[in-house]
């Protein structure tokens, strides 16, 4: 029942897919509660506490990150860093490379809301020196980061 509920009121347009996947846990939640009963109250509150654990842990990583980012356009650091990369080559074909190369070992290391955070700031002035398209970049960006070996693989 829980795919014809999120399915059918995605393309019902009842509710966008983030509202599903809300619409999704309070279903599982009250299914595996009331009807199924294979869990109790102590069970979902190690589960919610599970879950706010890890939520938290990732929250801490992307303030740091936008703490970060803020710091560094601020003091100037970003500008210095673009320019160090536009005076390794003014190629934007090998800038392009690099920064592809850059993401996915980014992408080895962070997760990509961090990587966001920490980067554009760097790449922002590149795609205006080269007439990059933000929606295109943006692509890249995300293609890149999807690809690339998550650290909670290696477990």
């Amino acid at each position: 029942m829980a795919p014809v509920i999120i399915l059918g009121g995605i393309y019902g347009g009842i509710f966008t897919p983030t509202e599903a996947a809300v619409v999704a846990v309070a279903y599982g939640v009250c299914f595996g509660l009331c009807v199924e009963r294979n869990f109790g109250l102590a069970e979902l509150y190690e589960t919610l506490r599970g879950a706010a654990v890890a939520t938290s842990v990732v929250m801490i990583v992307v303030a740091f990150a936008g703490l970060f980012s803020w710091t560094g356009s601020t003091m100037g650091i970003m500008d210095r860093a673009t320019a160090g990369l536009l005076g390794l080559t003014q190629n934007p074909y090998l800038i392009l490379l690099m920064l592809n190369g850059l993401l996915i070992v980014a992408g080895m290391l962070l997760d990509a809301i961090s990587i966001y955070y920490v980067f554009l700031p760097i790449f922002l002035p590149l795609m205006k020196r080269f007439d990059w398209d933000p929606v295109w970049f943006g692509v890249m960006m995300t293609v890149n980061l999807a690809i690339a070996p998550s650290p909670r693989r290696w477990r």
